[in-house]
């Protein structure tokens, strides 16, 4: 998990949105291999599932949540290749720095048709 959290943070800083898809795309593959390995651990040596599922459900979550951020980046690098540049709800941006040079992601809040900084989120990082 910490290799996880460590690529999150590389996709935070990242330069542009391809970049940005190849790091979630290897927290993606990082919470993947969690997931095998946690149930290697309930299947093959015998440690409670009380103990492993709440663990493989985060892992699930977490991947389903890369797997969203990821798709709507692409959606949103060819919707600008084709002109919309429009921002849609739940998508992700990269909008600004602050002062101290670190990039800011964003997502769009449809319920407040404003954008809220991903740094609201606890990452645990």
């Amino acid at each position: 998990m910490p290799q996880l959290f460590h690529r999150l943070n590389e996709a935070s800083r990242a330069r542009s949105d391809d970049e940005f898809v190849s790091k979630l795309g290897g927290a993606l593959q990082e919470a993947d291999e969690s997931s095998l390995w946690l149930e290697l651990l309930r299947e093959e040596c015998g440690i409670e599932s009380g103990l492993t599922k709440p663990l493989e459900d985060e892992s699930s979550e977490l991947m389903a949540i890369f797997t969203t951020m990821i798709n709507k980046t692409k959606n949103k690098a060819e919707r600008r290749n084709a002109g919309k540049t429009e921002m849609l709800p739940g998508e992700v941006t990269k909008a600004d720095f602050t002062g101290q040079g670190k990039q800011k992601t964003e997502i769009y809040d449809a319920e407040r048709h404003d954008p809220f900084p991903l740094s609201h989120f606890n990452f645990g990082l």
